[in-house]
């Protein structure tokens, strides 16, 4: 289950479509052209036979995406599509600076740091109770931006929401660049949180984003 609160069902699954067609046929088709329709008849030949089988053959399992994400409703969406599919293993949020808050009842409209607080311990409950995984994408505030040009150690209070990402995840991940590193298309990966994954490094990734493709630099 993937909420997606920045892209469209289309944009999201042309992501995976394109980095399908790199991984598989060792072809690159942007997802920028798949999103304005602008792919040659080879490309679009490539194209169909990988949505097919991503997301019609059922060898990769069913995908779901809901286009917003409000944080009251969370809980009983996800439960609702693992009724319905119980295979499901995987929640991922992208991104958490974007989800709402629309009480039903009469309590008050959580804010800001509140609705990512809310969104990391819905989450954590839905992982406990379901025995599944979950993605929680962030982004950096002014602090952590500034930190992650300068080549500084990132710090859990460097993302919105402060402290919360750190507190409520096993695995708290930052992927940062310097301008140096943005000109070569690198990314460093690195744990701030070490809880079981001592002898966790940062990594070195060459990356291709136009596929979304991000690969390990060996050493």
């Amino acid at each position: 289950v993937v909420f997606s609160t920045e892209l469209t069902k289309a944009q999201v699954k042309n992501i995976i479509i394109a980095h399908h067609i790199a991984h598989k046929f060792d072809k690159k088709i942007p997802d920028s052209l798949m999103n304005k329709g602008e792919l040659t008849p080879e490309q679009k030949a490539l194209y169909d036979t990988a949505k097919v089988e991503l997301f019609e053959s059922g060898k990769f399992g069913n995908l779901y995406i809901v286009e917003d994400c409000i944080v009251e409703q969370m809980k009983n969406k996800v439960e609702s599509f693992i009724k319905s599919d119980p295979t499901i293993k995987l929640l991922v949020i992208d991104y958490m600076g974007l989800i709402e808050s629309k009480p039903e009842d009469k309590r008050s409209r959580l804010v800001g740091y509140e609705i990512i607080t809310e969104g990391y311990i819905v989450s954590r409950k839905l992982v406990n109770k379901y025995d599944m995984a979950a993605v929680c994408i962030n982004q950096y505030n002014d602090e952590g931006i500034n930190a992650a040009y300068a080549g500084k150690t990132i710090r859990p209070g460097h993302v919105q929401g402060g402290h919360i990402a750190n507190r409520h995840t096993d695995y708290d991940l930052s992927m940062t660049y310097t301008e140096e590193q943005k000109l070569a298309n690198l990314r460093t990966l690195a744990n701030t949180k070490p809880r079981g994954s001592g002898g966790f490094k940062p990594v070195q990734l060459k990356t291709d984003l136009s596929i979304s493709m991000f690969r390990q630099e060996v050493i």
